[in-house]
């Protein structure tokens, strides 16, 4: 039976709606690091109706994930080392490999992947949503000093891990959450985290709440560090921070994520200047780039920008809560400007 697109729509949003704050995982949990063999699919353009790309963004290319192994999906939070990617599930798994990419960066397949469980401060492995809900990853440091810091929605919020010297191994060190975020919303706490490496807020790690908000209905975040202070991201048109990176020079890329019944889902993502990050500030910034359903997007919640000589280049990751009608993709562009990124606006009915 042929299904019109209004009704396919309709139903697709009903079922996302159901599933995109739960997810679950049909596999054994897993007791240390295993290969998984990935699939690969290129997605070669962005817009499905063939539109080009302009103003700030470029778009490199992108990849449809898929594996015989029901561990992989549910991915939030990515972050490179190199050639080599790290990502966090919101159930508790580190996957970790090599994009393999061309000259341009577009990305053109995964090798040498495997993924294992993210563990507590005693080294035991992190069960199901609850415990395991990762949602934001960030790197510290470079070699045997490189640290990981994962922030996660429901309990817990933020642990750091010892990759450099204990690798996927490492036990969790619990980090305490800055007071000036107040009481966190269940399964609505710190979904974006963002270290500064330069600029005056040097040292500072940005975390954002997805939907714990402050009097006035915006975003609660905080600067972590010994100067740390609180201040709020702008909330605008119902999106939700997904994900957050610092550019080089220090201004914050945001990843946001809009979901109606009406429209299915929608990406954004927003450049915040460096300097309206201070105590008590509302940042807000430019929108880079703001796509819906007839792009190739899905529930965009990973977000990593890679310094080249060419410029920044930004890859986003899906995390498709284990159904089968939503998929895990990296989508990759490169920041050539100042202007925005937008599907145009669909023709006017005759």
């Amino acid at each position: 039976m042929r299904v019109g697109f209004a009704p396919a729509l309709a139903l697709l949003c009903a079922l996302l709606a159901t599933t995109m704050h739960a997810g679950t995982v049909r596999a054994e949990p897993l007791e240390g690091e295993e290969p998984i063999a990935i699939t690969t699919r290129a997605l070669p353009h962005f817009f499905r109706a063939g539109f080009g790309d302009s103003g700030a963004l470029r778009y490199l290319g992108g990849l449809a994930l898929s594996s015989h192994d029901p561990h992989l999906g549910g991915l939030s939070g990515i972050r490179f080392d190199g050639e080599r990617f790290y990502a966090i599930s919101d159930t508790g798994l580190w996957l970790t490999g090599r994009l393999v990419t061309d000259e341009t960066g577009r990305p053109l397949s995964i090798e040498e992947a495997t993924i294992a469980p993210l563990r507590d401060e005693r080294g035991e492995p992190l069960l199901g949503k609850d415990g395991g809900d990762a949602e934001g990853l960030e790197f510290i440091g470079t070699g045997e000093q490189m640290e990981a810091l994962v922030s996660f929605e429901r309990r817990m919020p933020i642990r750091r891990y010892a990759l450099g010297r204990q690798g996927l191994d490492a036990p969790g060190r619990l980090i305490p959450v800055p007071a000036v975020l107040g009481r966190l919303r269940y399964n609505r706490g710190l979904e974006a985290i963002a270290h500064i490496s330069e600029g005056p807020l040097q040292g500072l790690t940005i975390v954002i709440a997805e939907q714990t908000l402050d009097a006035n209905g915006h975003l609660r975040a905080a600067a972590m560090g010994a100067r740390g202070f609180g201040f709020s991201v702008r909330r605008t048109d119902d999106y939700d921070v997904t994900d957050a990176a610092m550019l080089p020079g220090g201004d914050l890329i945001i990843l946001e994520r809009r979901f109606a019944l009406s429209e299915g889902v929608r990406m954004r993502m927003r450049r915040i200047a460096a300097g309206a990050i201070a105590p008590g500030s509302l940042a807000d910034g430019a929108v880079l780039i703001e796509a819906d359903m007839r792009s190739v997007i899905d529930n965009m919640e990973g977000l990593a920008v890679t310094d080249t000589p060419e410029g920044p280049i930004l890859t986003l990751l899906s995390d498709d809560n284990h159904n089968f009608f939503q998929r895990t993709i990296i989508l990759r562009f490169r920041l050539v400007g100042e202007g925005s990124f937008n599907v145009p606006a669909p023709a006017p009915r005759p």
